[in-house]
């Protein structure tokens, strides 16, 4: 196609608005509105001091004179010279656009040959808002641009510029026919890189870290699909029918390309590279007609394989606020409360505030999978709402019983086990949530010489009471019959179970794992004692020592294991990070893991091994030394606080209520020790926990993994099965 060049020109070029970069509470002022936050990415962490008013912009004539047009470098050269103060003569530069930060204000980087430069705004002849512009500069496009020059925070750049002329990039290579028309179904189902034209209309859009749209997600009468693209995406809103050409492809951020090779996993389904063609910029409503019902537990069992993502789908929800320190995320779970994932943001959970009157409600809602995060451990599918509706849910507790297999009896039993479980079933379920109590539960095995189940009695914290437990006895295959019954209403269901001998392993205890060389392959034997916090693992031990264990495929293995499961593990015993120079000895742990045999059983945990005759003051004094002997659980006396700022917060363990001496635990957030912090928070119990450094710091953090207080015991179970 023949190259078309789009000149913004005037003869007199008076500018009405005043630049005013430093008024962060002035609404009106260039950059800031007063309901926008002054983030890295926003104008107002830019704003410049003293900016010059556009009254006194010079005039341009209609044709530019390429003598006056200055070469970024020259400008960059102008700005250093310059200095904090805006230059009084206007200067014309000339590049290709690099990048926008805002769509609202025009601040973006351009560049040439010689260099790139950050511009503070851009406007229309006539102070137009960058936003209003039609047509508006788009990454790649080549723009002739006018203004002051000074340099802030030693950053060169050029104040409010006026646009001069335009030539978008596609006018020299977007040709349509190119294009073939789909249905959005089709576009979601065609091959990488294929170009393709879809019409829909615009039902969600999402936002960056600054707030500014980078996609939405586009539906017809056949399916959805998410288009990525902030040019277009700033250009629609929900309601738009809307046509774009785009190219299709799945999209994996270059960090997890080869986790997400390992799951299966092969990206988010899109659209880039996309060009809007028209816009009839109505208020449609989206097409349901074609959209599924499901659940949320049914959503987050689909393999990673599956070309799932942005397809939408019908599910009944309980939308779940959580409020952290400096962050803000919703999650969308099952109606059990439980199972479900939490919403994608770039934004720190700051555009998720429609969501807020859903708080604690089951909804309908239409919900798609954006991506799944993808790690060494696993991946993890992620959401967005597309829209939700409160419509009064009530669950029907006819469906109670059907309710209790589905979501809290079947999924108690796994398919193969190699030693007895020992596993206490539910003999009733009930849920405050769904507003019913008292199912009542039977088990029947097919095959009792395999599987049977007893009734024993058991003491914890010194009660005595009755409990349903699941054993093995000769190796064989059986079928589990689980019935569920609640008044006249009952449901059941199978499960095919199996218990193999187990193959035979020559291990070796914990301790002597932990005294075993740098970098030798050891096959151990012990007992599940607590979830790892923060790190994907777990801690072994028995009455030899207590060791973390980091298996290769971490999230995968620990959901799989309990607290007191008897383990056979190999992997390489390591020294985590030890200093060439003995400044830090480094910590022991068995790394690259594979759990060969889970043996089952809730196993008593030793302690033996822990130290037992220090006091916790003593043991904060110990923490500060890098070279603390590793692996050592401690079990003593400790007083349980939350520390929180306005960003952070950690759980602490001191002596006595008395904060201000406190030994750090490990973790992202306070958050992680809830199961600490909720039964004994701002109390003095015994808590057994182990000294952990794996960032290679000069102090020492704790991990609890169980506190009791005579009366109750809690246990760590982060990442492992509940």
């Amino acid at each position: 196609m023949k190259k078309q060049t789009v000149k913004i020109l005037s003869a007199s070029m008076l500018l009405s608005m005043l630049l005013v970069g430093c008024g962060n509470n002035n609404a009106s002022s260039v950059g800031v509105s007063s309901n926008q936050p002054a983030t890295s990415e926003s104008i107002g962490e830019n704003s410049s001091a003293g900016a010059p008013s556009s009254n006194d912009a010079s005039s341009v004539n209609s044709s530019t004179n390429t003598s006056d047009v200055k070469t970024i470098a020259e400008a960059i050269e102008i700005a250093q010279k310059a200095g904090d103060t805006y230059t009084s003569e206007k200067y014309i530069i000339k590049g290709k656009i690099k990048n926008i930060s805002s769509y609202q204000y025009g601040e973006m980087t351009i560049e040439d040959s010689t260099g790139s430069l950050y511009i503070y705004g851009v406007y229309g002849k006539n102070g137009e808002y960058f936003d209003t512009l039609d047509p508006r500069p788009a990454v790649g496009d080549e723009v002739t641009l006018q203004g002051s020059l000074h340099t802030h925070d030693s950053t060169p750049e050029m104040g409010k510029a006026t646009l001069l002329e335009l030539i978008p990039a596609s006018s020299g290579n977007f040709d349509e026919s190119n294009y073939s028309v789909k249905t959005i179904a089709q576009a979601h189902d065609a091959a990488a890189d294929t170009l393709v034209k879809v019409s829909g209309v615009v039902a969600q859009t999402n936002v960056n870290s600054s707030k500014t749209k980078i996609g939405f997600w586009l539906v017809d009468n056949s399916g959805s699909i998410y288009v990525y693209s902030q040019d277009v995406a700033t250009k629609v809103e929900v309601g738009n029918k809307i046509t774009i050409c785009g190219k299709k492809v799945y999209f994996i951020a270059s960090t997890e390309q080869s986790n997400a090779e390992k799951w299966g996993y092969k990206g988010c389904n899109q659209l880039t590279e996309v060009t809007l063609t028209s816009n009839d910029k109505g208020k449609n409503a989206y097409d349901k007609s074609w959209i599924k019902e499901t659940t949320v537990k049914a959503m987050m069992e689909k393999d990673y394989s599956e070309d799932v993502t942005n397809t939408i789908y019908k599910v009944n929800a309980l939308v779940r606020k959580d409020q952290r320190e400096g962050f803000l995320n919703y999650y969308i779970d099952d109606i059990d409360g439980k199972t479900g994932t939490y919403v994608y943001t770039q934004a720190n959970g700051g555009d998720l505030s429609f969501l807020a009157p859903f708080d604690g409600k089951i909804c309908t809602v239409y919900l798609a999978i954006i991506n799944a995060k993808s790690s060494a451990t696993g991946c993890v599918w992620r959401c967005y709402p597309i829209e939700v509706i409160d419509e009064n849910y009530k669950f029907d507790t006819k469906n109670a019983a059907s309710y209790a297999i589905e979501y809290e009896l079947m999924n108690q039993f796994e398919d193969k086990y190699q030693g007895d479980p020992e596993y206490e079933v539910k003999t009733t379920v009930s849920s405050e949530l769904l507003g019913f109590t008292g199912v009542t539960v039977s088990y029947k095995s097919s095959n009792e010489d395999a599987f049977y189940f007893s009734k024993d009695v058991v003491t914890v914290d010194g009660t005595s009471h009755e409990v349903l437990r699941l054993h093995t006895k000769n190796p064989g295959t059986a079928t589990i019959t689980v019935t569920a019954t609640y008044g006249a209403n009952s449901a059941s269901a199978t499960k095919e179970v199996t218990y193999a001998k187990p193959a035979e392993y020559k291990t070796i205890t914990v301790g002597q794992a932990v005294e075993t060389a740098d970098n030798t392959e050891v096959i151990v034997e012990g007992i599940v004692t607590g979830g790892y916090t923060n790190k994907n693992g777990f801690f072994l031990s028995d009455a030899s020592g207590v060791i973390p264990v980091l298996p290769t495929d971490g999230q995968t293995t620990c959901n799989e294991l309990s607290i007191g499961n008897k383990v056979i593990v190999k992997g390489k015993r390591v020294t985590y990070k030890k200093s060439a120079d003995g400044n830090y000895f480094g910590q022991i742990q068995i790394e690259s893991a594979e759990v060969l045999t889970n043996l089952g059983g809730n196993n008593e945990i030793s302690s033996a091994s822990y130290i037992k005759d220090k006091a916790i003051e003593e043991i904060i004094e110990l923490a500060q030394d890098g070279n603390t002997a590793q692996p050592k659980a401690y079990s003593c006396k400790a007083y349980v606080s939350v520390y929180t700022s306005q960003y952070s917060s950690s759980l602490n363990l001191t002596e006595g209520a008395d904060t201000s001496a406190y030994l750090g635990t490990y973790c992202s957030s306070a958050s992680q020790y809830s199961w600490l912090s909720d039964v004994f928070g701002n109390k003095e119990v015994t808590v057994d926990f182990m000294l952990v450094n794996p960032n290679a710091k000069t102090y020492w953090r704790a991990v609890p993994f169980a506190a009791h207080d005579g009366t109750t015991t809690v246990y760590n179970t982060m990442y492992l099965k509940k």
